[in-house]
């Protein structure tokens, strides 16, 4: 993937991102994070858990990092066709809802990223975009490099309960956070790494 050039990227931060990050521990993030996935479907966007929020929904008891600051979603674009209505309802409905846009990310006018924050308690909501555009696999480019989403995390997926909700996940979650975090991804971390340092072989570095 020597082709994907990192200087592609255009990264656009606004200013309710001064807000600062906060961490998740004490806040009800729960009912933040089935509010976006209405939006998601009601949107008509394919959706996972992702990074930490999937690693924090499978490994810790409470099913959440208390370290983490944001609520990650992966978004899987198998038709792009009509992307943009769908990214224009989406903006429209994530900012009627008490949602502010804090960063976006954009490869060849592609989104790759599309960040919130809810402003009533602080809480991000990230949106992490894969597209099957550059090879065998779903491909996210981001400014340090390109992560992976493999055809088998994205086309094997199972409904995860917790509370009186249910969320879509990898089937086989053991092998894709082995390759997204380590063989040794059930051991907590005590803070949270930056993406580049806490990625195992699902990390391109450009």
């Amino acid at each position: 993937m020597s082709f994907l050039r990192s200087e592609y990227l255009k990264v656009t931060n606004y200013p309710a991102l001064k807000l600062g990050l906060e961490q998740m521990e004490g806040k009800d993030w729960q009912p933040i994070l089935d509010k976006g996935i209405k939006i998601l479907n009601d949107c008509g966007f394919e959706w996972q858990l992702g990074s930490g929020t999937l690693l924090g929904m499978v490994r810790e008891r409470d099913n959440y990092i208390h370290h983490d600051t944001d609520l990650d979603i992966d978004i899987i674009e198998r038709d792009i066709t009509d992307l943009q209505e769908r990214i224009d309802k989406l903006m429209d409905s994530f900012l009627s809802s008490g949602f502010k846009l804090i960063r976006t990310q954009l490869y060849t006018g592609l989104p790759m990223q599309i960040a919130f924050v809810y402003e009533e308690i602080k809480l991000i909501f990230d949106l992490c975009f894969f597209y099957k555009n550059w090879g065998s696999d779903y491909c996210n480019v981001y400014d340090h490099g390109v992560f992976i989403r493999p055809d088998y995390s994205v086309d094997n997926v199972e409904l995860f309960e917790c509370g009186n909700s249910k969320y879509r996940i990898p089937s086989d979650y053991n092998r894709y956070l082995s390759g997204r975090y380590g063989e040794d991804w059930k051991t907590p971390k005590t803070v949270k790494e930056s993406g580049e340092k806490d990625a195992a072989k699902y990390l391109i570095i450009l």
